[in-house]
């Protein structure tokens, strides 16, 4: 079509619209504007070839490059959001964990969110509101790039010529992409709640990523993990 002047483009839909209220083109219309050359390939067939002929000329090496790429943008993407949204992470958690202060039967520790976020800025800090954060950086990053990647690669693998995706297809690759990350990212998930809930203790030795891991054991880190499939 790149041999075709806008002015000839023009001409044609004035010229269509004399037999045709649409104003479509078809392929004939375009083929008495600019005649094929000699052993070339009707437009027709041009254009339905065109999306097959791209996708079997792309290498293995641009398709794990494109892979790559999308993992880069996923990881980056889901470290920012969980860094900017992990104060108030770790204040849901407290307040889903929390029990009875031991002072009076049936006093809580926390009141309310924003008691339970004063109560972590007084006693540990600004950085208390990031404590666990780098199990979570560890997860998160891979969790969305693996979840990227696996529906971005199963969706490629069912995508037509007409650039559709079926329903089923579109449910079989959210579900790979769920399933593909639990692996990776429960035991880290783990890791992250006990740490979290780790800064209300304040007897006994400093609680770290190394010594959940050790307590828990292989097994211990993938609790709960049915739920999550």
């Amino acid at each position: 079509f790149g041999q075709i002047t806008p002015m000839e483009i023009d001409i044609l839909f004035q010229l269509v619209g004399l037999h045709s209220h649409s104003g479509r083109l078809n392929h004939t219309d375009i083929e008495r504007v600019a005649p094929l050359e000699e052993g070339a390939m009707p437009y027709h067939l041009a254009e339905t070839q065109r999306p097959h002929a791209h996708e079997t000329s792309r290498s293995v090496w641009l398709q794990a490059a494109e892979s790559a790429y999308r993992f880069t943008l996923g990881s980056i993407a889901g470290a920012t959001g969980a860094t900017a949204v992990y104060p108030i992470d770790l204040v849901k958690t407290r307040m889903q964990n929390q029990r009875s202060t031991g002072s009076f039967v049936g006093e809580l520790m926390y009141k309310n969110s924003f008691d339970c976020a004063k109560k972590v800025l007084r006693y540990e800090g600004f950085f208390g509101f990031y404590r666990g954060l780098l199990p979570q950086l560890i997860g998160v990053a891979p969790e969305k790039a693996i979840k990227l990647t696996v529906n971005d690669f199963v969706r490629d693998k069912f995508t037509t010529q007409d650039d559709t995706i079926p329903l089923l297809a579109e449910i079989l690759a959210g579900g790979c992409a769920g399933a593909s990350q639990v692996i990776f990212t429960n035991p880290l998930e783990i890791v992250k709640i006990r740490l979290q809930v780790a800064g209300e203790i304040t007897t006994g030795p400093r609680v770290s990523a190394l010594s959940v891991v050790r307590d828990l054991g292989f097994l211990g880190l993938y609790k709960g993990a049915k739920a999550c499939f």
